[in-house]
């Protein structure tokens, strides 16, 4: 198929299929309305949002202040949380990479992480240096490099961050990654994922840690997760993180007796995350005032 608008061959060849084609053409608020609908069956309602999918859309659209680009981005969000919170909460950043060629593997420690700054769940985590494939692994991070993470769901947050590649500390396999959502600078439900990159499960829990009867997206985990020992610290953190914004997720790592910071997102699922039951979607909206 001939695509005469798309810039490079590289971006025509991203472009799997008609129905790609046609969001990569379609502007930022078409591109909304059409997902929406496909997604949740109705129309996307923008004059008066009322679930919290379509608080996220209307923010996507008209919520555009230039410091949630920094903070979206994954390694300048972290002046943020150090003048913010502390640099206490910061994982350690082992480098920072602007082309593959600046990455020297005998440098790097038996255990790492690599991040495309500018994208989503763009991460190769590393238990073992010997047994990486690095030509698979720089395969990866030059295609990073070559996207621009907003073309694929139109989040605007990620349209003006430079790639780069950050490189961070191992923090164990398998850790449970807490993400709170914040509205208004208060935080108010805990979103927990598990095996993210295996069997992926997904709880919520309220700030009692009282598990809640939610699911969005992934089944829910039979497991007994235990609360967090820095559970207060952490809503502590993620209220002082989510000051001065209408609504965004703190996601914070427990790790040996300390929280470590993950990331702050600003449009969980690209406002596209399923709820069951689809009360929660119209609870957690009431929480988000535009």
């Amino acid at each position: 198929m001939f695509y005469p608008f798309a810039k490079t061959i590289y971006e025509i060849r991203k472009l799997s299929d008609f129905d790609q084609y046609i969001n990569y053409l379609a502007n930022d608020y078409n591109y909304a309305k059409r997902r929406f609908k496909k997604t949740f069956g109705y129309d996307l309602n923008l004059r008066k949002p009322k679930t919290f999918n379509e608080k996220i859309q209307y923010l996507k659209l008209h919520y555009r202040k230039p410091i949630l680009t920094r903070l979206a981005d994954k390694y300048t969000v972290r002046s943020f949380v150090k003048k913010r919170i502390g640099a206490k909460y910061l994982n350690t950043c082992l480098g920072v990479y602007s082309s593959v060629l600046e990455i020297n593997p005998s440098t790097l420690p038996s255990q790492f992480v690599l991040k495309a700054t500018h994208g989503s769940s763009w991460n190769i985590i590393c238990s073992n240096k010997d047994q990486l494939d690095w030509g698979e692994t720089i395969k990866t991070l030059k295609s990073w490099l070559k996207q621009n993470y907003f073309k694929l769901g139109r989040e605007w947050c990620y349209k003006n961050i430079p790639p780069q590649i950050i490189c961070e500390k191992y923090l164990g396999p398998n850790l449970p990654d807490y993400k709170f959502f914040c509205f208004h600078g208060k935080p108010y439900y805990i979103q927990v994922d598990l095996d993210r990159f295996g069997s992926h499960k997904r709880n919520f829990y309220n700030l009692r840690w009282e598990k809640l009867t939610i699911r969005l997206i992934y089944p829910n985990s039979n497991k007994d997760i235990k609360k967090p020992k820095k559970l207060t610290e952490m809503i502590t953190v993620a209220q002082k993180l989510s000051k001065d914004f209408p609504f965004v997720r703190i996601d914070l790592y427990e790790h040996e007796n300390s929280i470590i910071f993950g990331e702050m997102t600003f449009y969980p699922e690209n406002g596209f995350g399923t709820f069951r039951p689809q009360k929660y979607d119209y609870q957690f909206g009431t929480l988000l005032k535009l």
